[in-house]
């Protein structure tokens, strides 16, 4: 059977998209905290999170199984790659593909949603930016 991506799968691949415009892929846990961000923000995403409160961490389990559903559907490409630290030996990094950016050309994402998806993004760009322009110090 295949797998029809529902608005929430939307929202995630349109954010992967408009990072990928930045030219950024995205760790998994950063992934999670910028949709609970996003979430915390205003947008109807509809996710439940949990917070660690010894780091701050948040973690989605119905998040992390719609990426690997959305990775095997071919929505978005999902990559592993060596971890930062011995505690952390790997994790995946994921992309938008071209058929997840072709699905939300076509079905689209909420506009309140939208904007604050963008909103958050135009702030990492800026971010970006400046790292990449050398402004860092």
């Amino acid at each position: 059977m295949t797998y029809r991506p529902d608005s929430k799968d939307r929202k995630v691949i349109y954010l992967l998209a408009k990072l990928a415009e930045l030219g950024l892929d995205v760790r998994e846990d950063a992934l999670h905290r910028l949709v609970y961000r996003i979430q915390r923000k205003g947008a109807k995403i509809g996710f439940e999170f949990e917070v660690a409160s010894s780091n701050g961490s948040v973690f989605s389990h119905e998040l992390a199984e719609r990426l690997e559903r959305l990775s095997e559907a071919g929505y978005v490409k999902r990559f592993m790659v060596t971890g930062r630290s011995y505690e952390e030996l790997y994790s995946y990094v994921y992309r938008v593909s071209e058929k997840g950016a072709a699905l939300v050309r076509k079905a689209g994402v909420a506009q309140r949603d939208r904007r604050v998806i963008e909103e958050v993004v135009k702030r990492i760009g800026d971010r970006v930016s400046k790292l990449r322009g050398g402004g860092g110090g």
